[in-house]
């Protein structure tokens, strides 16, 4: 079997995003403390639900003065995950297309929204320089739930 650079590149994106990104708890929303010290409510920035919401805004992306991305689609990637491993927890892609600004290197980028604070992707190039996607993993399997995934052993903590 032939892999191709860009299948090692999406495995190897959602590999990292299932490592680095930090898990809500599953309710979609995250506790923040507002600038007068207040708790307030933020939309978790690693959910489905709320990138969802997102489609047609625009973030700018940190460190990039005059960059910015437009939300343009988000797909749920879950329900094969729940059909092969019981759990909780959301697996989605978002596209994302070059709203302004150079166009943006391979890699971790923090992108900056008033409603979600200043959450980082891994953005991959899918067209040179102008739409990106993000894989988000925040999947957790039920403790032991003893499936194999893909021949590769059995989860359990």
């Amino acid at each position: 079997m032939t892999v191709t650079r860009r299948v090692a590149l999406l495995h190897g994106a959602a590999l990292g995003a299932a490592l680095v990104v930090p898990y809500a708890g599953g309710t979609g929303r995250a506790a923040a403390t507002g600038a007068d010290g207040e708790g307030s409510r933020r939309a978790c920035a690693y959910s489905h639900a709320t990138w969802k919401a997102r489609v047609g805004s625009t973030v700018r992306v940190v460190g990039r003065p005059g960059s910015a991305l437009r939300v343009v689609a988000v797909q749920d990637g879950a329900q094969i995950t729940r059909n092969n491993m019981p759990g909780r927890g959301d697996v989605f892609t978002i596209r994302f297309a070059r709203h302004s600004g150079p166009a943006l290197r391979e890699g971790i980028h923090t992108l900056d929204d008033s409603a979600l604070g200043s959450p980082s992707f891994f953005l991959i190039p899918a067209d040179p320089g102008s739409d990106y996607h993000a894989v988000v993993n925040t999947w957790l399997p039920e403790n032991g739930s003893g499936k194999e995934v893909n021949g590769v052993g059995t989860v359990s903590r």
